[in-house]
């Protein structure tokens, strides 16, 4: 499957290493082109065969958009590309904080997938997913041998099911975690387990995971 991929930084580069162990190609987009370049060369030089990664600029290709930027660029993010989102699945990544005061930055009542889906054509189908992992441990794709649970919520049952196989191509473990209001409480989980990394003392290394 083609995946478009906007942002570069290390978010971009953990998903896009899943999404390409799954076999997927790979566009990725960011607002600085050079570093875009530099990460598309790098994973190509270590992406299973059959998968390529590829740099775009300005307009989307494929029919998966994982926005892998801060929630602060999400505005700017959507008035460059947010027409072209017409029919695609879209995933939104971000935690919306403040990093110095660890506040959320969205009003009680609504998350950053919500004003994504709120601000982007009617057709798009809006899904949160990949907030509560983080960058390094998305390159591996598990902590301590057990595969990262990636939490899934949205309103389209069809798009849902798309990401989750992706997910799963890619050596994790999709869950289902409901409609897309319920990305306020993955944005709550994620801003939480950032938080408690001082006291974990686990470097930004550990996973939330769900045991049955």
């Amino acid at each position: 499957m083609d995946i478009t991929i906007i942002g570069a930084g290390n978010m971009g580069r953990g998903i896009s290493t899943r999404m390409l162990e799954g076999g997927n190609n790979v566009t990725l987009i960011d607002s600085e082109a050079e570093d875009a370049r530099a990460l598309a060369a790098e994973l190509q030089e270590v992406a299973p065969s059959g998968s390529t990664v590829s740099t775009g600029e300005g307009t989307l290709s494929g029919d998966i958009v994982i926005l892998a930027v801060p929630y602060q660029a999400l505005t700017s993010v959507l008035d460059e590309y947010g027409d072209q989102f017409d029919g695609k699945i879209v995933v939104d990544i971000t935690n919306p904080v403040d990093f110095e005061t660890m506040d959320p930055l969205v009003k009680p009542g609504t998350s950053a997938a919500e004003e994504v889906a709120a601000a982007a054509p009617e057709s798009a189908r809006v899904l949160k997913a990949f907030n509560t992992p983080f960058a390094g441990t998305l390159v591996e794709g598990e902590v301590l041998g057990q595969p990262l649970d990636v939490l899934i919520a949205g309103d389209d049952a069809e798009a849902k099911s798309t990401l989750a196989k992706l997910v799963k191509a890619g050596g994790m473990r999709p869950i289902d975690a409901g409609p897309l209001r319920w990305a306020r409480q993955l944005e709550a989980l994620g801003l939480l387990h950032m938080a408690l990394q001082s006291t974990l003392g686990s470097e930004f290394g550990s996973a939330v995971k769900f045991v049955e």
